[in-house]
């Protein structure tokens, strides 16, 4: 059987309430993000062994402060940000 090396459920459950979180953010703030998807907003990668979660360049500039905001509080680690 085949197992997928890069899989991380405990990380991929942690994103998603990430990406709640700054969906319901921007519901809160009537926020229209025009063709934008939250997928579009933050992004990851991993870098020995940890992964690392930033705000996408593509991510507006007047809503990347709170955005790297949720970030942190959802992933408290300093290196997180851009």
């Amino acid at each position: 059987m085949y197992k997928d090396i890069f899989s991380n459920p405990e990380f991929d459950k942690r994103f998603n309430r990430l990406k709640e979180s700054i969906k319901s953010y921007l519901s809160g703030i009537d926020y229209d993000t025009e063709d934008l998807e939250i997928n579009n907003l933050i992004g990851w990668h991993t870098l020995n062994k940890e992964r690392r979660i930033y705000v996408n360049d593509k991510c507006p500039s007047d809503i990347r402060v709170p955005i790297t905001e949720l970030i942190k509080k959802k992933f408290p680690n300093p290196n997180n940000s851009k």
